[in-house]
């Protein structure tokens, strides 16, 4: 196989930045936005009691990510995830954090999903796999409005066999709901 960076240690105390940030955070009271880029947290950590922490080995490399998510949340079970983080030569790199219109999700295939909303009628699904020590997209699958106002997708399919087609709002919406079904 190609030549990897191993951390050999720690983990948790590896990824203890984080997970102290996220802990002055709530010590400090109710999270807002405000508050959330003051400690350089996901904002959506104001709608959670408490967070906590996963480390998963993403991409099969010996190094387990860090995945923060909300505990006691308010989002009537939103299974979002506040932040991925993993190890860069030893470093913390964060590779992706929910907001309010941009939010992450960890699927039973270790991708990522990512779902962000532009407006009523334009929601965009990206399909994210982790290598090389970051997230990449697979696929894309957006929602749009034709001139006469019907809805439709727009499909994209990234690298090797890379292509896109324009779907029917109920073929578009089943595949939405397809990458939807399998998150953790």
């Amino acid at each position: 196989t190609s030549p990897a960076y191993i951390y050999v240690g720690d983990f948790v105390g590896a990824y203890a930045s984080v997970i102290q940030k996220y802990k002055n955070a709530y010590a400090s009271g109710s999270i807002d936005y405000g508050k959330a880029m003051e400690y350089g947290i996901s904002e959506m950590a104001g709608y959670s009691t408490s967070a906590g922490y996963a480390l998963k080995d993403l991409d099969k490399d010996g190094t387990p990510e860090m995945i923060v998510a909300g505990v006691g949340s308010n989002l009537d079970g939103d299974p979002m995830i506040f932040e991925i983080d993993t190890l860069k030569n030893g470093e913390v790199t964060t590779l992706c954090t929910s907001s309010a219109r941009d939010r992450y999700y960890l699927r039973t295939d270790s991708m990522v999903l990512n779902i962000g909303s532009g407006g009523a009628a334009y929601t965009t699904y990206y399909l994210l796999s982790f290598k090389d020590g970051n997230l990449a997209p697979v696929i894309e699958l957006s929602s749009d409005l034709d001139d006469n106002a019907a809805a439709f997708w727009h499909y994209k399919e990234y690298g090797g066999a890379a292509g896109e087609k324009k779907l029917g709002y109920e073929e578009g919406l089943a595949l939405a709901e397809s990458y939807e079904s399998v998150i953790y």
